[in-house]
C-alpha cells in the first residue's frame, strides 16, 4: 500500500520552537513528529510513503533516509509551495491510483495525531504539548525500542542515568541517555527527551524538555517547553531566552560555562570567594557544576 505524507511548513504559532528545523522534524518522544507518522502507517500495512515537503526539503531526507528505521520505503520530494490534498493528488497519484489507501487517507498532512485528526499538533504551544500528552497516556509496551516501562505511567530510556533520590511521578517519559541528579523532581506529565541533563533538586511538571538541554540545579520548570535555552509558557504563550547557562541551556553550552568557571584566569578569584565566603561558595559551585 502507499500513501502520500505533506509536510506543513512554518507555522507562526510555533515559530519560537521551531528555530533551524521544519515543524515535521520537531522532536517527539525520541522520535519526530513526521517519524510517529511512519511508524503508524507502518503498523497499517503501508509499505511505501511519498513525503513532500515545501519547508527545507534536504533536512527531511537526510533525517529519513530511505525509511528503513521505520519500517516503510520513503522517499522527500521538495514543493514550491505547501499542496492541499487535492493538488498532491493530481501531480502525485498516477491516475489507476494502484497500490494505494483509499481517499481520504490516501494523502495525509503531517499536522495531526495520526490516529486523531481532529487533534492539532502545531495549533500552538498548548497544542503541541497536549498532543505530546495524548500520545504519554497511551503508551503500550513496544512503543519505542530501547524504552522500559520502569513503574506504572513511567517510561525511560536506555543508557539514562537517575539518581536513587530522584523522584518520577507518572505519567511522564525520560528519553535515551538522560540524566537526572540528586533529589530531581520529574512529573506529573513529562517529557524529557534524549541526551538531557537535569541537575540536583530540579523540578519539572506539566513540561516538555527539549533534546540536549540542560536543567540547572534548583530550577524549576512548569506549564513551559525548554529547549536550550528557550522557555515558552503553553498554558499564556510568552516566551523568554534564558541568559544564564546554569539555570537553562544547551548542554554544550553549559559544559562551556563550566570550563569558563574553571579557567587559570578565573582561579585567584574563586580562591577568594571560597575563603572569604565558604558556605556561600560552596553552594553556589555545588549549583553550578553539572555532575
Amino acid at each position: 500500500m502507499k500513501v502520500i505524507l505533506i509536510c506543513p511548513s512554518e507555522r507562526h504559532e510555533l515559530e519560537e520552537l521551531t528555530g533551524n528545523r521544519p515543524l515535521a522534524a520537531l522532536p517527539l518522544l525520541c522520535d519526530t513528529a513526521l517519524g510517529l507518522w511512519l511508524s503508524h502507517l507502518a503498523a497499517r500495512g503501508v509499505k511505501h510513503v511519498k513525503i513532500l515537503a515545501a519547508d527545507r526539503a534536504d533536512y527531511l531526507k537526510a533525517l529519513v533516509g530511505s525509511g528503513e528505521k521505520w519500517g516503510v520505503e520513503a522517499t522527500v520530494h521538495s514543493e514550491a509551495i505547501e499542496p492541499t490534498p487535492q493538488e498532491a493528488r493530481k501531480k502525485h497519484k498516477p491516475s489507476d491510483a494502484a497500490g494505494f489507501v483509499a481517499e481520504p487517507e490516501d494523502v495525509q498532512i503531517v499536522d495531526h495525531l495520526p490516529w486523531d485528526d481532529t487533534y492539532p499538533m502545531f495549533g500552538g504551544y498548548a497544542s503541541w504539548f497536549g498532543a505530546c500528552q495524548a500520545i504519554l497516556n497511551q503508551i503500550q509496551p513496544g512503543f519505542r525500542l530501547g524504552m522500559r516501562q520502569l513503574k506504572p505511567g513511567v517510561w525511560v530510556g536506555r543508557g539514562s542515568r537517575i539518581d536513587n533520590t530522584a523522584q518520577l511521578v507518572g505519567p511522564c517519559w525520560i528519553g535515551r541517555g538522560v540524566h537526572l541528579g540528586e533529589n530531581a523532581i520529574v512529573g506529573p506529565n513529562c517529557i524529557v527527551e534524549d541526551e538531557t541533563y537535569i541537575d540536583d533538586n530540579a523540578e519539572l511538571a506539566d513540561a516538555w524538555i527539549g533534546p540536549d538541554t540542560y536543567v540547572g540545579a534548583l530550577t524549576q520548570v512548569k506549564d513551559s517547553l525548554a529547549w536550550g535555552n528557550a522557555l515558552i509558557n503553553w498554558r499564556t504563550n510568552s516566551h523568554i531566552t534564558v541568559p544564564d547557562p546554569f539555570l537553562l541551556s544547551s548542554v554544550e553550552q553549559a559544559r562551556n560555562a563550566v570550563k569558563g568557571l574553571l579557567a587559570p584566569s578565573r582561579l585567584p578569584a574563586l580562591f577568594t570567594e571560597t575563603f572569604s565566603r565558604p558556605i556561600a561558595a560552596l553552594a553556589s559551585l555545588k549549583a553550578k557544576l553539572p555532575g
